[in-house]
């Protein structure tokens, strides 16, 4: 298990990491246990960005927070994406139910970015 400050440090890491790829922080919930990283919610390019997010993207993303020494394990559970070959990490773009984001901001809870309902 990672020291409190290990974790703060593990999680900044992570943040960059996504925030490099021009990645909306604010609608993913980032956990940080032992050594896995889970990753929840939305996965969306920040607003105005142009580039569109491709698997490939999100495949060397998940390389790079794997590589942050101390992590073994890295998951990510999307409403927008799915991962359909886990041994080579493919994923799939899939449809968003636009209700179900409707009144949903981030928040800073406990460690990780999260989505409330108001």
């Amino acid at each position: 298990m990672h020291k409190p400050l290990q974790r703060v440090e593990i999680y900044r890491q992570t943040r960059v990491i996504l925030v490099r790829q021009l990645i909306d922080i604010g609608r993913l919930c980032i956990t940080v246990t032992g050594h896995h990283i889970h990753l929840k919610g939305s996965l969306h390019r920040l607003p105005g960005v142009t580039m569109r997010l491709t698997p490939a993207i999100i495949h060397e993303m998940f390389g790079a927070i794997r590589r942050i020494p101390g992590i073994a394990r890295v998951d990510g559970n999307f409403d927008n994406w799915k991962l359909v070959n886990e041994q080579g990490q493919v994923w799939v773009e899939s449809q968003v139910n636009a209700t179900s984001l409707a009144g949903r901001s981030g928040t800073f809870v406990a460690g990780s970015h999260s989505l409330e309902q108001k």
